[in-house]
Protein backbone atom coordinates (compact mmCIF):
# COMPACT_ATOMS: atom_id res chain seq x y z
CA UNK A 1 0.00 0.00 0.00
CA UNK A 2 2.62 2.42 0.72
CA UNK A 3 4.65 1.58 -2.47
CA UNK A 4 1.17 2.35 -4.27
CA UNK A 5 0.90 5.92 -2.88
CA UNK A 6 4.52 6.93 -2.91
CA UNK A 7 3.99 5.86 -6.70
CA UNK A 8 0.67 7.88 -6.79
CA UNK A 9 2.65 10.59 -5.18
CA UNK A 10 5.74 10.56 -7.86
CA UNK A 11 3.51 10.50 -10.76
CA UNK A 12 0.80 13.85 -9.45
CA UNK A 13 4.00 15.66 -8.72
CA UNK A 14 5.39 14.78 -12.31
CA UNK A 15 2.62 15.50 -13.91
CA UNK A 16 2.15 19.19 -12.17
CA UNK A 17 5.97 19.63 -12.84
CA UNK A 18 5.35 19.08 -16.73
CA UNK A 19 1.74 20.92 -16.87
CA UNK A 20 3.71 23.95 -15.21
CA UNK A 21 6.18 24.14 -17.79
CA UNK A 22 3.57 23.67 -20.84
CA UNK A 23 1.67 26.21 -19.24
CA UNK A 24 4.12 28.72 -19.00
CA UNK A 25 6.00 28.52 -22.12
CA UNK A 26 2.51 28.81 -23.76
CA UNK A 27 2.01 31.75 -21.94
CA UNK A 28 5.25 33.20 -22.66
CA UNK A 29 4.67 32.10 -26.81
CA UNK A 30 1.32 33.84 -27.14
CA UNK A 31 0.71 36.29 -30.26
CA UNK A 32 3.08 39.55 -29.60
CA UNK A 33 4.60 37.71 -26.57
CA UNK A 34 4.35 38.24 -22.37
CA UNK A 35 4.07 42.19 -22.62
CA UNK A 36 2.41 43.09 -26.20
CA UNK A 37 -0.67 40.61 -25.54
CA UNK A 38 -3.17 43.77 -25.65
CA UNK A 39 -1.87 44.96 -22.34
CA UNK A 40 -0.17 48.22 -23.66
CA UNK A 41 -1.13 50.23 -26.33
CA UNK A 42 -0.14 48.93 -30.16
CA UNK A 43 1.09 53.09 -30.37
CA UNK A 44 3.41 52.52 -27.19
CA UNK A 45 6.80 53.52 -27.25
CA UNK A 46 10.14 51.54 -27.01
CA UNK A 47 10.86 53.22 -23.34
CA UNK A 48 7.34 52.26 -22.39
CA UNK A 49 7.54 48.67 -23.08
CA UNK A 50 10.99 48.88 -21.55
CA UNK A 51 9.65 49.91 -18.18
CA UNK A 52 6.45 47.76 -18.26
CA UNK A 53 8.61 44.36 -18.95
CA UNK A 54 10.82 45.83 -15.70
CA UNK A 55 8.19 46.28 -13.93
CA UNK A 56 6.65 42.76 -14.61
CA UNK A 57 10.28 41.09 -14.49
CA UNK A 58 10.25 40.39 -18.20
CA UNK A 59 13.66 41.74 -18.49
CA UNK A 60 14.92 38.65 -16.43
CA UNK A 61 16.04 35.22 -17.71
CA UNK A 62 13.54 32.79 -18.36
CA UNK A 63 14.99 30.48 -15.75
CA UNK A 64 14.17 33.34 -13.30
CA UNK A 65 10.79 34.06 -14.72
CA UNK A 66 9.70 30.78 -14.17
CA UNK A 67 10.83 29.74 -10.62
CA UNK A 68 8.99 33.83 -9.60
CA UNK A 69 6.04 32.04 -11.71
CA UNK A 70 6.21 28.97 -9.54
CA UNK A 71 6.46 30.66 -6.30
CA UNK A 72 3.80 33.14 -7.01
CA UNK A 73 1.86 30.33 -8.00
CA UNK A 74 2.52 28.35 -5.02
CA UNK A 75 1.22 31.09 -2.47
CA UNK A 76 -1.72 31.85 -4.80
CA UNK A 77 -0.49 34.96 -6.22
CA UNK A 78 -2.50 35.06 -9.98
CA UNK A 79 -1.20 38.76 -10.38
CA UNK A 80 -3.07 41.72 -10.97
CA UNK A 81 -5.92 42.56 -13.65
CA UNK A 82 -4.19 44.76 -16.33
CA UNK A 83 -8.11 45.34 -17.62
CA UNK A 84 -9.77 47.07 -14.93
CA UNK A 85 -8.61 50.71 -13.18
CA UNK A 86 -8.59 49.44 -9.68
CA UNK A 87 -5.74 46.69 -10.43
CA UNK A 88 -7.62 44.21 -8.01
CA UNK A 89 -6.08 41.00 -7.83
CA UNK A 90 -6.78 38.10 -10.04
CA UNK A 91 -8.27 35.88 -7.19
CA UNK A 92 -9.96 39.13 -5.87
CA UNK A 93 -11.90 39.02 -9.14
CA UNK A 94 -12.22 35.29 -9.29
CA UNK A 95 -13.55 34.98 -5.89
CA UNK A 96 -16.16 37.69 -6.44
CA UNK A 97 -17.33 36.67 -9.95
CA UNK A 98 -17.66 33.26 -8.29
CA UNK A 99 -19.85 34.75 -5.16
CA UNK A 100 -22.17 36.68 -7.97
CA UNK A 101 -23.16 33.18 -9.79
CA UNK A 102 -24.27 31.58 -6.84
Amino acid sequence: MASYLARRTGYTLLILAISSVVIFYALRSAPGGPSGGGVLNPLASQEIRQAYDHRMGLDQPVYTQYFIYLRHLATGDLGTSCWLITLATAWFLALQRSRSRT
